[in-house]
């Protein structure tokens, strides 16, 4: 696969506190924050196979796109943004 160039902004002391988590883990920044992102698109893809779908085939009987989209789970509301968040129940 071809690799690209990705520039990042961050503060000064993430990048301090980033470059020592590397260190440690024996790995360079890029490295990290390659597998990081990699790993998010794979959970994001992942999540979306497995997602309800509107229909017969998917989803609730009867149940609108507004309804199924209002019982996904928000993304990067807690924990690292690597875990999704917890799932919540709706009331009805």
């Amino acid at each position: 696969m071809t690799k690209t160039n990705l520039t990042l902004q961050l503060e000064v002391e993430t990048v301090l506190r980033v470059k020592v988590l590397a260190a440690r883990r024996g790995t360079s920044v890029s490295a990290l924050v390659a597998r990081t992102l990699e790993g998010m698109v794979a959970e994001d893809e992942r999540y979306e196979a497995a997602r309800p779908r509107d229909g017969p085939a998917g989803g609730a009987a009867g149940a609108g796109r507004a309804d199924v989209d209002a019982r996904r789970p928000v993304r990067g509301s807690a924990g690292p943004p690597w875990r999704p968040a917890s799932r919540v129940a709706l009331d009805r």
